[in-house]
Parts: structure tokens; sequence; C-alpha cells
């Protein structure tokens, strides 16, 4: 048994436990140490171009901004939160008064990693508190169409890619396995997605599931997009076999948002 499955053997289990089992507490626990993972590995990311930004800062209100996703008594109080976050980071480098070209690239990026990583993290616990008042599981579906999508992309790929899909960004990416992962996301979204409490006609299901997966390959891309400027492979090596966190769910960063649309649009 390799590393790899090895590490799945144990991580698949554990998630879906927490998934299935976990009460709110349980998950947002989970969530935060994702977001503190993918904040730490983009953190060392960007300083090898440079970019040195704050631990405190960047953690801190990251766990502000997810503990307002799953405890605010305002609903979309994670929006509210990390508008109000961005500010007062903006705040402290405004009115610094030798602010400058790095100064502005910090700030960005710190904004950015909030927006890209954190935001669509805390919209996750907003989606557990509504399958939770409605008997649903939409998570589970969430991350077994993100799973399934990703498979479909690299089995199709490996079997018929010829032609690359963005071989400035991504070289192992085929047109072959988009397609492949497009088709087989869609095909579980219509035919399984009311097993985990979502609703919708064939035509809205398969709607819903081409935009989600078109959304997950991009998400993909972006983070790909992101090491390569920075002369990154891997994001970390923190998940034998797979390397870091980021790499493992970037394909969950750009899709969580819109998916939470989904959600809404439900309700």
């Amino acid at each position: 048994m390799n590393t790899r499955v090895r590490t799945a053997a144990i991580g698949i289990p554990l998630i879906l436990g927490i998934l299935l089992f976990g009460k709110l507490n349980v998950f947002f626990l989970f969530i935060l140490t994702l977001a503190l993972l993918c904040l730490s590995e983009l953190k060392d990311i960007v300083a090898k171009g440079g970019i040195k930004l704050d631990s405190t800062s960047l953690y801190l209100y990251a766990v502000l901004i997810l503990a307002a996703g799953a405890y605010a008594p305002l609903e979309r109080g994670a929006f509210l939160l990390f508008f109000i976050v961005v500010i007062l980071h903006l705040s402290t480098v405004l009115f610094k008064k030798d602010a400058g070209e790095k100064e502005f690239k910090t700030v960005l990026t710190f904004t950015l990693a909030q927006l890209f990583i954190t935001l669509p993290l805390s919209l996750l616990l907003e989606v557990r508190k509504m399958e939770m008042q409605n008997d649903a599981l939409y998570l589970l579906f969430f991350i077994l169409f993100i799973w399934l999508g990703d498979t479909a992309a690299y089995y199709s790929g490996k079997s018929l890619g010829i032609k690359k899909l963005a071989p400035s960004v991504s070289p192992g990416k085929t047109v072959a396995g988009a397609i492949g992962q497009i088709i087989f996301s869609v095909l579980f979204m219509v035919y399984f997605a009311e097993d985990f409490g979502l609703k919708g006609n064939m035509l809205m299901l398969a709607t819903w599931g081409i935009l989600l997966s078109g959304t997950a390959l991009i998400s993909d891309l972006s983070e790909s997009f992101l090491k390569r400027q920075f002369g990154v492979k891997d994001s970390g090596t923190i998940i034998p076999g797979h390397g870091g966190v980021l790499d493992r769910i970037d394909s969950f960063f750009l899709t969580s948002p819109l998916f939470f649309c989904y959600i809404l649009a439900l309700h």
C-alpha cells in the first residue's frame, strides 16, 4: 500500500465521519484547521516573491471571519466581517508615512488570501447550519461532487488526453480531462442530488452541475497559476503523498460561494 493510498484510507473516513456525525463545533474546528493550514502555505508561497504577510493578523482575522460564519447571530455574518477585516487591515497600511509598492502588494495579497481561502470556507459553515436545519446532506454531496469530478478528470485525461487545456498554467491538464470532469459531475448532479436533499428539475440540476464543475476547474487552475508565479510545484508537504492542503482542496475555493448560492436558491 503506497503513501497516497494510506493517507486516503485515514483521511476519507475521518472527513466522512465529521460530515455525518460532527456537530457545528466540530465542523468549525475542522474548517478552521483547513483554513489556517492553507493560509500558512500561501504565506510561504508568496514569501518566495518577497511578499511578507504578518502571521498574527492573517490568522486572527481568518479566525474571526470563520467564527462569524459559524456563530454570528446575523445572517451572512461572514460577509460583513470580511469587509470589516479588509477595512481594518487597509487602515493599518494607508496611514503609514512610507507606504509604497511593497505595502500595496502586501495588503492586496492579504485581501486575496482572505477572499480566496477564508471567505469561501466560512460559507461552508453557513451551509452546515442550513443542512442541519433541514436534515439534509448538502456538504457530503458537495465533497463527493468535487472528488468525483477530480477523479473523472484524472482518468479521462490519462486515457484520452492529447490536447493540453492550459499548458502554461498546468501542463498535466487536458481538454479530455476537463470534458470528462464536467460530464461525470453533471450526471452525478442530475441522478443523485435529490438523495442528499437537493431539489430541482433535470434542466436546473444539469445547469448547476455545469456551473459548479466548470468553476471547480477554474478554481484548480487558479491555484496552479498562483504557484507557477512563485516557482512552486507543491503548496506544501503536510499530507503524505498528496502535497499540501491547498493542493488538495483548491477546487473548493471558487466553487463554495457558487454552491452556497445554490443552497440559498433552494430556500
